[in-house]
């Protein structure tokens, strides 16, 4: 179970854990899953809040109305917890706005992740990295630090690539 460091970064208690059947999933409910259909599969915890806000809840079942997917404030940062495993598509939906709400930038390809850094003084950093099996296009200008290569208007990334490109400004800057 979750010890008690852990408890207060992510303000709950995972009280319960309950395994799924390989072909049984569970419901969830919230505003974040309203424009599509989340489940839960492998397994579900019954947790207690400590402080977490809730995010989903289980829609069905002996922990219908319980929370499933939570985030909580702590220090500097956010952190989540999520009680079951979320079908892909939820996982895609949840992904997606966390990396929005931590100032990612969203690519719209799979295996591609990318955040952007920035410092007081308006220098930026994009930092790029491609999970996937296929080559990825980033859109960026600047100088790859990773490879020294100048970058204008595309990166593009191998399968397992990876590159830190400080951005040049932006005529807006």
């Amino acid at each position: 179970m979750i010890g008690r460091a852990l408890r207060d970064v992510l303000g709950i208690r995972a009280e319960e854990f309950h395994p799924l059947q390989p072909a049984e999933s569970v419901a969830l409910a919230g505003d974040a899953c309203a424009d599509s259909t989340w489940a839960g599969r492998l397994w579900a915890e019954r947790l207690r809040l400590e402080g977490a806000a809730v995010i989903a809840t289980y829609a069905s079942g002996d922990l219908a109305g319980l929370p499933a997917v939570t985030r909580h404030s702590f220090l500097a940062g956010t952190a989540w917890y999520l009680s079951t495993l979320l079908s892909d598509n939820a996982l895609t939906t949840l992904l997606g706005s966390i990396i929005g709400q931590a100032g990612g930038v969203s690519l719209g390809s799979p295996g591609v992740s990318v955040t952007r850094r920035r410092a007081t003084d308006g220098q930026s950093w994009l930092f790029a990295f491609n999970y996937g099996d296929g080559p990825a296009s980033v859109p960026v200008s600047g100088v790859d630090l990773v490879s020294g290569a100048a970058v204008a208007d595309v990166l593009c990334l191998a399968p397992g690539g990876y590159a830190v490109v400080r951005e040049e400004p932006s005529p807006d800057d």
